[in-house]
């Protein structure tokens, strides 16, 4: 994977998702059924959504969809009020707070002895994950075009921007039925996306963890 790829999920996985969680609100709105469903509406539908997932209309939407939250919104999201694993990442090593089976604790402190000299001497818990971060970053820099690292980082993106992507339907939705009334707003819609704003965000948090072990796993092994 070039790494100048590491979105296109955008064209990809985020316009399908958005695609699909839009033909279940639709299905909760009534808008179509399953009793109503026969081989010619099947391949209206099976048309449709292939026009829409292979042709630029779809994608754009999803990109300005996407653009539309910053990066640092993206990880209040995500996050809320808790820390990104890579500004804890050497503490929570030291303090046995995450393993990981590829590299052991004591070679962490042995490898980044002179952070960790730096680390004891602040005691703003701001300033030490500022640069507890700043030098996560800058092993990642050096590692950043491995498969391993580049495979990671994409799927922690992915799972960020679908987590987004939760909020902006949701925020259309209330705005279509609410506002403009165009739906009648169904509490089962409401629930089912705040469900799969939950399994995306756990999965988002999973990533990230993941993503900051394996940049350390390959700078240590």
């Amino acid at each position: 994977m070039d790494i100048k790829d590491i979105k296109d999920y955008r064209s990809k996985e985020l316009t399908a998702y958005v695609l699909g969680i839009s033909l279940i609100i639709m299905y909760i709105e009534g808008i179509w059924s399953f009793n109503n469903l026969n081989l010619e509406m099947l391949q209206l539908f099976s048309t449709i959504i292939n026009s829409l997932l292979s042709t630029s209309i779809m994608i754009i939407f999803v990109i300005i969809a996407d653009s539309v939250i910053a990066n640092k919104v993206k990880e209040r999201i995500v996050f809320w009020q808790k820390s990104m694993p890579g500004t804890t990442v050497f503490s929570d090593i030291k303090n046995e707070k995450i393993k990981d089976d590829r590299f052991t604790r004591e070679a962490v402190l042995y490898q980044y002895s002179e952070i960790y000299d730096k680390l004891s001497g602040i005691s703003s818990e701001k300033e030490r994950k500022k640069l507890e971060n700043a030098v996560w970053y800058g092993i990642y820099k050096k590692h950043k075009t491995e498969k391993m690292i580049e495979v990671s980082n994409r799927d922690y993106l992915l799972c960020r921007d679908l987590t987004s992507v939760n909020i902006i339907i949701l925020i259309m939705y209330l705005g279509l039925s609410v506002v403009l009334q165009m739906f009648t707003l169904k509490w089962k819609a409401i629930v089912f996306l705040a469900f799969m704003y939950i399994i995306s965000m756990i999965a988002a948090r999973i990533k990230a963890q993941r993503f900051v072990l394996n940049v350390i796993a390959e700078d240590v092994c």
